[in-house]
Order: structure tokens, then sequence, then C-alpha cells
């Protein structure tokens, strides 16, 4: 599915699959990122409310998935 490691964030779940609240929109998440400079490699983002997501590539070249998964 993807050609390198990549370091998933999902908005919403914790490391065991558990619900987080409040959750954060990936959509802010990404509007946050882009306002601080950071362009996006892959989005993913449809209206609001939708499941969605957005990669980004940190530093050291890894691509970082950021995920809505509700």
């Amino acid at each position: 599915m993807f050609a390198d490691t990549m370091l998933p964030f999902t908005s919403g779940g914790d490391q065991n699959a558990g619900e987080v609240a409040p959750v954060t929109d990936a959509r802010a998440l990404h509007d946050e990122l882009v306002a601080k400079g950071l362009l996006p490699t892959q989005v993913s983002l449809p209206e609001a409310g939708a499941l969605g997501s957005f990669v980004v590539v940190d530093p050291d070249s890894n691509p970082v998935v950021i995920d809505q998964n509700r």
C-alpha cells in the first residue's frame, strides 16, 4: 500500500483502538499545519464529518499519515 515506512496518527483513537474524546478533526489539524508552512504530500479530506486523511513528511523524511477514523 505504501512504499516507505509510515508513522500513523489516528485522530480519536488510542494505541489500544479505544476511543479518545474530544476528537480533533483531521481537517482542523490539516489547516493548522498548512498555516504553519507544512505542505501535505497527499490529501483526502472530504466534507466535514466524513472520514479522511492526509500525509506530511517529518524532518527525517518519514511520511506521517494523519487519519480521521470517526
